[in-house]
């Protein structure tokens, strides 16, 4: 019986750190919308600011390596 290789997929760094930003996002979003307290309205703009500004650069790093992984085969 020959030996079969499966297709693995690996899950890289930067999509995991792309998605935890997304659910960072998603989460302040929902906790400016539900909370009642100042506090948690403020802490949560603060969270999505951040986590805005790691989406941005966590994207560009995955398009500049996908664009350099085509160009360099």
């Amino acid at each position: 019986m020959p030996s079969q290789t499966l297709n693995k997929k690996t899950l890289r760094a930067r999509t995991l750190v792309f998605w935890s930003f997304v659910v960072v996002l998603i989460s302040a979003i929902s906790t400016n919308i539900f909370s009642e307290t100042t506090l948690n309205d403020n802490l949560a703009i603060g969270f999505m600011v951040i986590a805005l500004i790691g989406l941005l650069f966590s994207a560009a790093t995955i398009l500049i390596h996908t664009i350099l992984d085509i160009c360099n085969p």
